[in-house]
């Protein structure tokens, strides 16, 4: 009986009130007729299938009749409920918002290692970076920092295996990838050796641009790219969700390469145990 008890439960509270105690008293009644274990059973089975069927229909008719006296209620006093539907809609409007912050900065993690330990650093006119070799030895050298890879962004038409497109292209150290701790999904990053003018025409491309430009098409290694008319060779493809900086859809490692484009010397580091704070 606490089964059935329970089950009667799940009818409206209005209707619990005029007919729960009759159809317990029923249903008990019922039970105490039905001697065998083969008749009790099918005494459950009819329960169940009325309750099944007729639950429902009670939470419809319950529905129905709520909604009609709000409407009438509201009708009533439009300048209240305009007030409360605009109320609401600011309301859920701010909780929306917050909760994209929160997700982004506290509970949807970085797609880097460790990504309290990256500082941005600006290179204000040294000569740091006019050469890959200049700035490979300062990074190795620098007490401060684990290690440290340069880039500038700029907007570049991208064409491939589809129309073109405009799309932000980020210049690179070679170490950008492992200094940021995310290796490509598929393919490889940027070698030593193709961060030098002359032998930096590789490109990894973004994953929503892999979607976008190649259908997903894991043959897209080889692939070629032309970025504002300059052939490049797709090495790679990120991680799903990484496209720093700026929002990047492609990588090169032509972040030395000034015949390409004007540099304004930006870099970021991984801080080493010395330059972080207790």
């Amino acid at each position: 009986m606490k089964l059935y008890r329970w089950l009667l439960n799940l009818y409206p509270a209005r209707f619990r009130e005029e007919y729960g105690g009759p159809l317990e008293q029923q249903f008990l009644d019922d039970y105490r007729e039905a001697h065998t274990t083969g008749a009790r059973f099918k005494l459950w089975l009819s329960a169940v299938r009325d309750l099944a069927w007729s639950i429902p229909l009670e939470l419809a008719h319950e529905l129905r009749q709520d909604l009609a006296h709000s409407l009438r209620v509201h009708a009533r006093r439009p300048f209240v409920t305009t007030f409360t539907i605009a109320i609401l809609a600011l309301a859920i409007g701010g909780i929306t918002g917050v909760f994209s912050v929160v997700n982004a900065v506290l509970i949807k993690s970085l797609p880097f290692r460790n990504p309290e330990q990256l500082v941005v650093l600006s290179n204000s006119g040294g000569r740091m970076t006019e050469s890959s070799a200049e700035f490979h030895n300062w990074r190795k050298g620098s007490p401060y920092l684990d290690d440290a890879a340069a880039f500038m962004v700029a907007e570049m038409n991208v064409s491939g295996a589809s129309a073109p497109t405009r799309v932000a292209v980020a210049e690179t150290s070679f170490n950008f990838f492992s200094a940021l701790g995310s290796e490509p999904l598929i393919g490889r990053a940027f070698a030593p050796s193709e961060d030098v003018p002359g032998n930096d025409g590789v490109a990894v491309i973004s994953y929503s641009l892999w979607q976008q430009l190649f259908a997903g098409d894991p043959r897209v290694l080889g692939s070629k790219l032309l970025l504002n008319g300059a052939p490049m060779t797709v090495i790679g493809v990120a991680r799903p969700g990484l496209n720093y900086p700026a929002k990047a859809s492609v990588w090169t490692p032509t972040a030395f390469d000034f015949a390409r484009l004007p540099k304004s010397g930006v870099f970021f580091g991984r801080l080493s145990g010395a330059g972080r704070a207790d």
